[in-house]
């Protein structure tokens, strides 16, 4: 056989082996860039769990003492309220009630970050193993995307407005304290209120 006729021989082995080369890094290609989605989809995430650490335990702490604070300061205040004071007492409300919105969101929220982080590595996972088709990895992730931008704006604006209210927190209930020993200076009832505590 010729050298000709043994290349003319070759050319359809080398095709072929061109085709499955080509097909197999497309493939490749496809898988890395589904993987590189969910690295996003993962980024989204660690900023969410970011936003979320916040001590749960120190806010729903914090509300029940505002509470205590306004009902004692109602039942015991001693003298006509100044504006300045009067004005402190109606902030510390608000803050009780963002503090309230806290506790109640935060465990939701939380709860869902979990449910979208395992939600997240199934779909790396079943990226991994080729188990989904293009359109059914579309659909996944978009669902996952939009869920998770969604918690993430909740969870943003939750944390703002907690780490927003630390200066007036800290200065109203010291403040508030402040006037609370004063008062039980000269009342025994919230003297022993105080004491109990």
């Amino acid at each position: 056989m010729t050298n000709a006729k043994k290349l003319l021989a070759l050319i359809p082995t080398i095709i072929l082996f061109l085709i499955y080369g080509s097909l197999h890094s497309g493939c490749n290609s496809v898988d890395e860039a589904y993987l590189t989605r969910v690295d996003t989809l993962d980024q989204m995430l660690e900023s969410n769990e970011k936003y979320l650490l916040i001590d749960y335990k120190t806010i729903d702490q914090r509300k029940n003492l505002i509470f205590t604070h306004m009902s004692l300061v109602k039942r015991f205040y001693d003298k006509t309220m100044s504006e300045e004071f009067g004005n402190s007492m109606a902030r510390y409300k608000g803050i009780y009630k963002q503090y309230n919105n806290f506790v109640n969101q935060y465990p939701g929220l939380s709860d869902e970050l979990n449910e979208l982080k395992h939600q997240a590595a199934t779909l790396r996972e079943s990226v991994q193993k080729k188990e989904l088709s293009k359109e059914e990895f579309k659909q996944y992730y978009q669902k996952e995307k939009l869920d998770i931008k969604n918690n993430l704006a909740a969870s943003e604006v939750l944390s703002q407005n907690i780490h927003g209210l630390e200066p007036d927190y800290q200065r109203i209930s010291a403040l508030i304290d402040s006037e609370l020993v004063r008062i039980a200076q000269k009342n025994e009832d919230l003297k022993a209120i105080l004491e109990a505590k």
